[in-house]
């Protein structure tokens, strides 16, 4: 069986790892950009449960991850006057309760390390292709790109974003696809994200967040780089697209200079901007699609869902769909080798079936929480006022083990750094012998 996958990102490298590990040994993945690994994007994170799957994939990646990353250890959220109201040790508490630890990568790097373990990775990913037409018989798929060369596979995975051409050549819509999102999917918020160097008054292993009235700000900080987004709640929701110049991204950003993001009020969102290596201004879409996928062709992680990146579900979810996915093609696979079109349209529809709650779920609190930030601030202020709420484990224990203890892993693959926290899985360790 062949399979394509449109998109080199987190969620078609995954895919690629994990298709591997099912015996998929003819892959092609088709990346629009000239180079894989780019500077693009700020930071992702990474929950335990995808921890899990990093460890499912094997070579090497979760070791190289465990020397790459930081320890994330304290969350500070600040009032809307900048004053400290909340710090916990939240992420230590995370991986109490799981076992394995919330991990923070720079986007780019995360996209390094998932390219540089891929095995035949040069051979696998074809950059320089932007997928300009998709046709599919009862036999086979194929697709031809903007330069002229043509792919045709058993199936297509399209794994190429919010903005999948994917999606639009197999939908429709191609024509309003630089105007419109996609059905299913608003905007109601926009942020520029970026980052840059460490600064003095910084400590490694923190997130500080502060909101005031329709702005929010988010901080993660790792050795070396800030990642950081500065939320700004839009005057009315929108369903198109809107492109922002640089111009634009400065003017919003000058801003914002004198909003503190430190308690002790030393460091202000002007002198990240100052320093910053990159940055971004764009509209943040938010909700799913209502079909994944059509005949031989499926599709995965943002195509389908979209949710904001204030709580870092959005990567995770992602990944969780791809393996999802491939669960139900390695024990297809295992009796039918090359799958007709109506079994994988079977396995298509479960995969959808099993990931469309949890994704919703996320896209909901991911756009609950940052609605309402400032609510919970002003709440959190005034419980402040009466009792300590340092290390305060609530969040963590009811809310935050909801994300985690349910995650899925691949169910072929086994762990080859099983751990356990307070909280168990609900899906057991993988290869674990219980005899």
């Amino acid at each position: 069986m062949r399979v394509l996958i449109v998109g080199a990102g987190p969620t078609g490298l995954v895919l690629a790892h994990a298709l591997l590990k099912a015996g998929v040994e003819n892959l092609v993945i088709l990346e629009r950009r000239q180079t894989v690994v780019e500077a693009s994007g700020a930071g992702i994170g990474l929950w335990p449960h995808t921890v899990r799957v990093l460890d499912q994939l094997g070579d090497g990646i979760l070791e190289s991850a465990q020397e790459m990353v930081p320890r994330m250890k304290r969350n500070a959220r600040l009032g809307s006057e900048g004053n400290l109201i909340l710090s916990t040790d939240m992420y230590e508490q995370i991986e109490e309760n799981h076992g394995h630890p919330f991990m923070l990568f720079e986007r780019m790097r995360f996209i390094e390390l998932l390219y540089t373990h891929l095995p035949r990775a040069s051979d696998l990913v074809l950059t320089g292709k932007s997928v300009a037409s998709l046709s599919q018989t009862d036999k086979l798929v194929s697709v031809t790109c903007d330069d002229g060369s043509e792919y045709t596979g058993d199936i297509l995975i399209g794994a190429d974003g919010v903005h999948s051409i994917t999606r639009s050549l197999l939908f429709g819509g191609l024509e309003d696809r630089r105007a419109k999102l996609a059905d299913g999917f608003s905007a109601s918020f926009r942020c520029i994200f970026g980052c840059g160097p460490l600064l003095p008054g910084l400590v490694p292993g923190e997130m500080v967040e502060r909101s005031k009235g329709p702005i929010s700000f988010q901080m993660l900080i790792s050795d070396d780089t800030v990642m950081w987004f500065f939320y700004q709640r839009l005057e009315k929701m929108t369903t198109n697209k809107t492109y922002y110049s640089d111009a634009e991204m400065e003017e919003l950003a000058d801003t914002f200079k004198d909003f503190e993001v430190v308690e002790d009020r030393s460091i202000c969102f002007g002198d990240l901007w100052q320093t910053k290596r990159r940055a971004r201004l764009a509209d943040l879409e938010e909700g799913l699609i209502s079909q994944w996928s059509k005949g031989r062709v499926a599709l995965v992680g943002d195509a389908t869902h979209k949710m904001l990146p204030n709580l870092a579900l959005g990567g995770n979810c992602a990944i969780e769909s791809a393996v999802s996915l491939v669960n139900r093609l390695h024990n297809l696979i295992q009796t039918s080798p090359t799958p007709s079109t109506q079994e994988l349209e079977s396995v298509f529809i479960a995969y959808q079936q099993e990931r469309e709650s949890r994704a919703r779920l996320f896209t909901r609190l991911s756009g609950l929480m940052l609605r309402h930030w400032w609510l919970l601030a002003k709440f959190l202020g005034f419980v402040g006022r009466f009792t300590s709420l340092e290390n305060d484990r609530t969040v963590t224990d009811k809310v935050l083990t909801r994300i985690s203890k349910p995650g899925l892993v691949l169910d072929f693959v086994p762990e080859t750094q099983p751990k356990t926290g307070k909280v168990p899985w609900d899906i057991s360790i993988v290869g674990l012998s219980t005899g």
